[in-house]
């Protein structure tokens, strides 16, 4: 009896457990991004199936019930920005691209039209090895401008994250950072130990549900140029 006893409250535990584990009002705290998409499609549903009943006879509630909604929801992804500020995200590396410092999220703002919480990123991505940037030489040259005045090419090229659901299938890849090479003319080429600079922000979605971790992804096919005057 005494095993049996014992193998009972081990049961009744675990299913207390079980029913603890993503206790979030929406019941998705374990994604990559906690339960914000799925706060901002819950908004849009209740929003949408609002705005269908709208009529003459309660336009002005109808409105101010929105509007209410909207209130809320934002108050809500606040909250939940604010809990996902210094997390550290699921990210892996490659035999290009190196994470010295993990990767975090930095809570900024909630989008005025509840589309997306916004964030930026923070930590170190650097080049694991020396990584040959393909640009059209022709590219790469300054040109002289008038007044004897030089223009000065940088060549960059994007590292991206993509972001994968629990089978490992993309839902999406977004632009994160700039990778600048050592330009000679002639060829351009990052090289190893070459920090990333973060770029723009980092907007959550509804179209993120699913994301549970990411990946390092970089494409030296693409190389990209900008110029500016000489100093």
């Amino acid at each position: 009896m005494k095993v049996n006893f014992s193998l009972l409250m081990v049961g009744m535990t675990a299913m207390v457990l079980s029913s603890c584990g993503g206790s979030g009002s929406n019941g998705s705290s374990d994604g990559m991004f906690g339960g914000i998409p799925e706060t901002i499609q819950k908004y849009d549903d209740e929003k949408k199936s609002l705005n269908a009943s709208l009529n003459e006879s309660n336009y002005e509630k109808g409105l101010a019930k929105i509007d209410e909604l909207k209130t809320e929801t934002i108050a809500k992804l606040e909250k939940e920005g604010e809990a996902l500020n210094g997390k550290e995200l699921p990210v892996s590396d490659n035999e290009d691209l190196k994470i010295e410092t993990p990767l975090t999220l930095v809570y900024k703002d909630v989008f005025s039209n509840v589309a997306a919480v916004e964030f930026t990123l923070d930590g170190k991505i650097v080049a694991a090895k020396d990584i040959k940037i393909e640009i059209n030489p022709s590219d790469l040259k300054g040109r002289e401008m008038l007044g004897g005045k030089k223009t000065v090419v940088t060549a960059y090229t994007l590292v991206q994250l993509e972001l994968l659901d629990s089978e490992g299938n993309v839902v999406d890849t977004r632009a994160i950072g700039n990778l600048t090479a050592d330009n000679n003319g002639e060829e351009a080429i990052v090289k190893a130990g070459t920090a990333a600079e973060f770029i723009g922000s980092f907007p959550v979605s509804d179209k993120y549900i699913n994301v549970a971790s990411a990946r390092l992804a970089i494409d030296a096919t693409k190389g990209l140029t900008s110029e500016k005057m000489e100093e």
